[in-house]
């Protein structure tokens, strides 16, 4: 499931509450506010922002969680096992109909309570051992847990880049460079069924 236009849609009253929740400080709360309804460039022109958080600014991820932090409860005191990343979610469920009472639980959560939309595009119901779907740059596989082919065509492409012949940097810092990039991959895919991948990975 994913939240259509998340974070420019979250509701400043909503989001306000449920800091209030959390922090009593009317001084803090008056600085939030403030950020919320700063505004932002577009083309060098000063937009108002009525809905959303600032995508880019210091505390959007957190007041994004935070705005979403009852959903999180609210399905696991349902009984669901659901795993969230900012607005990209997924729920795993044992029958077809339990994956349809879930989605009715999560549109009336959505839509109803915080005021959202749920991309309909971008939200279904499949059969894990039929069906496959991406997941934070995973591709899901029956049993299978995958790099997907974009994302791996992006770091070879990343590799190409940084290992050119025409440059400025020299040897020592390409290969800083490439190690950085070869770690930050490896490290995040390390939990898929990716044993031997970089062995037989050719980057030409």
């Amino acid at each position: 499931m994913d939240i259509r236009k998340y974070f420019d849609t979250v509701n400043h009253e909503l989001l306000l509450e449920k800091v209030n929740e959390e922090i009593s400080d009317g001084s803090v709360l008056k600085l939030i506010r403030m950020f919320l309804e700063a505004g932002v460039l577009e083309e060098g022109v000063c937009v108002s922002t009525e809905t959303g958080t600032p995508q880019g600014g210091v505390i959007s991820p957190l007041l994004a969680n935070l705005y979403l932090n009852g959903l999180d409860w609210q399905m696991s005191s349902a009984g669901y096992e659901m795993i969230r990343y900012a607005d990209d979610l997924v729920v795993m469920c044992s029958s077809q109909s339990e994956a349809q009472e879930a989605w009715e639980r999560l549109r009336v959560i959505i839509e109803g309570e915080l005021k959202l939309q749920i991309h309909s595009e971008k939200t279904r119901i499949l059969f894990h051992r039929q069906d496959s779907f991406e997941f934070l740059g995973f591709l899901l596989h029956r049993r299978y847990l995958w790099p997907r082919i974009q994302t791996i065509n992006r770091f070879k492409e990343r590799v190409r880049i940084l290992t050119r012949r025409q440059q400025a940097w020299n040897l020592q810092e390409v290969i800083v460079r490439v190690n950085y990039t070869l770690r930050g991959f490896g490290n995040y895919y390390r939990i898929a069924d990716v044993k031997g991948l970089f062995s037989e990975l050719e980057l030409p």
